[in-house]
């Protein structure tokens, strides 16, 4: 089975310390070219598979003994599979002689993580003599993770001792006897001579969210119709460009005189963005609205989509742009450019004029440092959130996020597996998603991995303080079982790992923090502190500072 992987592609793999997954552990650390990794703990193994697994594009292998050791893979076989990334969860198991005994380490695997599994497969316990048929089972696992659309197998093996032994030759072994797992199924074909019907002689906006692959074709087909972009990060078109509305949230979210000009057409790519601004506007506009994904899948939580278009919507972008004359006069896009650089000032003389560190603040520096060409990894719940609706765009920077399931577990976790598949990571995660995965601190200071980790420390859930919670509630009741803060000292916390852990309370000190992260040879955490009260309160000024400026100047 490994053999097979690796051919077709297999780069790393994450194996946790277990006695009944010995023969696959075995084979595993023998095949010199794969980067293997020893993880103590099963569920930040898992996650650091699909931090890797986004970053390779291509399957990564974790592997499990028996009993809940298996089971807490379960939340990262989710997020996979809720946010498509491919994974191959390999679970170690006793043989059916041993189950419904009472045998230690033994619970029911079958089917383990029902349909968040792509597929799941149990060969059976090994037989003496080589076997070909396995090469063709471990090419239908491959293919059955890479998709499309990709996400994660379940793949349960149970082992007889003795589980050490000398492995035999794959004389005979054939993994294309499947079909060949390293060509991805084709996906449809979109029509351009449709969509350039669809977006001809017409006002319209495009939404670009998640599973983007090509924002360059999405930005070509935008220059050719002569419509704005609303930018996610993770989309990979928030960069600075004419067609590219960065502050897309804080416009939305603004409906009366000056609102933004209501469009025709709505083309939305991929997974929606997280601003609720945009979702409001969505569920009032007028507009035809069109979703495009690869796989077909729907996101569309408010039932507003008019179409859903499943296919190679990209290639169809770039056919279609070059059918499409230049637009005669850029008005409507002026009139959404207007707004977002009006949106812009705002933004930089609330977060950035005044100097305080807030958590927008942290998220503005924190974009600004990543160096060029960097990766940075965004915690779910405010940290993706102000990414996304105060940081200024900027090239050559790639954001990743679990938004599959938009959990705060596992995230350390995942960002040290995107480290050691792209070199360097950087990471903002908030105060609950850090303590929640301190565990990962153990691997992250053993293999003294590229990771600089900006922790918002605002001693809770700051998330919940936009939410109505924080005003219908008594406040007694709302700290206690919402925000649920702590006391912990978070850098004392990484130091006694070993990690280097400046602590801030100013815009200051973040600044010469992040600048001293870039040139560490290991792991960083920097806590930055910031009030969550304080902070909600300036996410709620901007917003009607925005508003109050746009319709002094656009009603």
């Amino acid at each position: 089975m490994v053999d097979t992987w690796v051919r077709l592609g297999l780069r790393r793999a994450f194996v946790c310390p277990g006695s009944r997954s010995t023969p696959m552990v075995l084979a595993l650390a023998r095949e010199d070219r794969l980067d293997v990794c020893v993880v103590h703990d099963e569920r930040a193994a898992a996650f650091m598979a699909v931090g890797a697994a986004r970053v390779d594009e291509t399957p990564a292998v974790v592997v499990t003994t028996s009993g809940t050791a298996a089971a807490e893979l379960h939340p990262a076989v989710v997020e996979a599979h809720a946010d498509r990334v491919p994974l191959i969860a390999c679970t170690a198991d006793r043989p059916p002689r041993l189950h419904g005994v009472g045998a230690p380490q033994t619970i029911d695997q079958q089917h383990l993580f029902g349909r968040a599994a792509r597929a799941f497969f149990d060969p059976g316990v090994p037989a003496d003599g080589v076997h070909p048929s396995i090469a063709v089972t471990a090419a239908r696992i491959w293919a059955a993770s890479v998709g499309p659309p990709a996400g994660p197998v379940h793949v349960n093996l149970p082992y007889e001792e003795p589980l050490v032994g000398v492995a035999e030759p794959t004389v005979g072994a054939d993994s294309t006897a499947d079909g060949d797992p390293k060509v991805r199924r084709a996906r449809p074909r979109i029509d351009p001579a449709w969509l350039a019907g669809l977006v001809a002689g017409r006002r319209g906006v495009i939404v670009a969210g998640g599973h983007v692959r090509r924002p360059e074709a999405v930005l070509a087909f935008a220059d050719a119709v002569g419509w704005p972009v609303l930018a996610d990060p993770r989309s990979g078109c928030r960069v600075p460009h004419r067609r590219v509305i960065a502050y897309f949230d804080a416009l939305l979210r603004h409906s009366g005189p000056g609102e933004p000009p209501r469009p025709d057409v709505i083309l939305r790519c991929g997974s929606l963005p997280t601003s609720p601004g945009l979702v409001r506007w969505l569920r009032s506009t007028r507009a035809v609205q069109v979703g495009l994904e690869a796989d077909g899948v729907r996101y569309d939580p408010d039932r507003t989509l008019d179409m859903l278009v499943a296919g190679d919507w990209e290639t169809a972008m770039v056919e279609a742009a070059r059918s499409l004359e230049l637009p005669a006069s850029d008005e409507w896009q002026e009139e959404w450019s207007a707004r977002d650089a009006l949106a812009a000032r705002v933004i930089d003389e609330m977060v950035d004029g005044t100097g305080r560190l807030s958590e927008p603040a942290v998220a503005r520096m924190t974009v600004q440092r990543v160096p060029q060409g960097g990766l940075l990894y965004v915690s779910a719940s405010n940290p993706v959130r102000d990414v996304e609706w105060y940081s200024a765009p900027r090239h050559d920077l790639r954001v990743l996020a679990n938004r599959g399931a938009n959990g705060i577990d596992g995230v350390v976790s995942s960002a040290t597996g995107s480290a050691l598949a792209s070199g360097e990571a950087w990471l903002l995660i908030g105060d609950q998603a850090f303590l929640h995965d301190l565990s990962s601190l153990v691997t992250l200071a053993r293999l003294r991995s590229r990771v600089r980790a900006v922790v918002t420390d605002n001693r809770g859930g700051g998330i919940f303080e936009m939410l109505p919670q924080a005003e219908l509630l008594e406040r007694e009741v709302f700290e206690r079982f919402f925000v649920a803060p702590h006391d912990l000292d978070l850098g004392g916390i990484a130091a006694a790992f070993g990690i280097t852990s400046p602590s801030c309370d100013d815009v200051c000190g973040l600044g010469e923090a992040l600048e001293a992260a870039g040139s560490e040879s290991g792991p960083v955490v920097v806590t930055a502190k910031a009030d969550r009260r304080e902070s909600a309160e300036l996410r709620r000024a901007i917003t009607a500072e925005v508003a109050s400026r746009l319709q002094a100047e656009f009603s």
